[in-house]
């Protein structure tokens, strides 16, 4: 996870950018929209990864 804030229309907003695997994306969200009910949300498909790292289990 990264997150920043940044300045949004009504003050300052908590960004935060998640990569999460496809069968835990509905948790995920759930668990988002369970603590702040009004989350603004985006998903999409990842489909090219340069640089980081994953670990393995």
């Amino acid at each position: 996870m990264t997150s920043w804030y940044a300045d949004g229309q009504q003050g300052p907003r908590l960004v935060m950018k998640v990569l999460a695997k496809r069968n835990k994306e509905n948790k995920l969200r759930h668990i988002i929209l369970e603590k702040v009910p009004k989350a603004f949300l985006i998903s999409y498909e990842p489909t090219h990864f340069n640089g980081g790292f994953f670990l393995k289990r």
